[in-house]
């Protein structure tokens, strides 16, 4: 499992993995170590197509939107 994101809020850990599989990333978020129920994933369809037209790694992206969500910026 990769890490994509650390980050700490209001006392908690949160950390974003994602792991690769045949249809693309499965996302999973864990705070404090443990993991939860909240996840997600990216085709490599979404992740080549973000490529081509040049919109960044659709899984920062994510990371990046959980984190805000999180935080209630989003």
């Amino acid at each position: 499992m990769h890490t994509v994101k650390t980050f700490d809020h209001e006392g908690r850990s949160f950390e974003i993995k994602m792991v690769s599989d045949g249809d693309g990333w499965h996302l999973k978020v864990f705070v404090d170590g443990k993991p939860t129920k909240m996840d997600g994933g990216v085709s490599h369809e979404v992740q080549q197509d973000a490529a081509h037209y040049e919109f960044g790694d659709p899984r920062r992206i994510i990371a990046d939107a959980l984190e805000d969500f999180i935080k209630g910026k989003g």
